[in-house]
């Protein structure tokens, strides 16, 4: 299985200036693992709120970038997903 995520090597593009394919990819994992468990560590009757989705969204890359967590105010690629524009969240 290849591997033909986009992305961009520039230290600037992350909190910690890492350019490493790998090492970023390792940081998001741990990310999305913390992550996890706080989700499964919620009340069974916790509202989904879009306050708990941005939450959850800056504990999983809030180590590394510094629009974790935030609405987005401009567009994006995500590897080669192009999620909908800003005004269509």
């Amino acid at each position: 299985m290849t591997n033909d995520t986009e992305w961009t090597p520039y230290p600037d593009d992350n909190l910690l200036g890492i350019t490493d394919k790998d090492e970023i990819n390792a940081l998001e994992a741990k990310g999305l693992a913390e992550a996890e468990l706080f989700v499964f560590g919620l009340d069974t009757d916790e509202l989904l709120t879009t306050n708990l989705i941005l939450t959850i969204h800056k504990i999983a890359f809030g180590g590394l970038y510094d629009w974790a967590g935030q609405w987005r105010i401009v567009d994006v690629r995500v590897g080669q997903l192009e999620p909908p524009p800003p005004n269509q969240v």
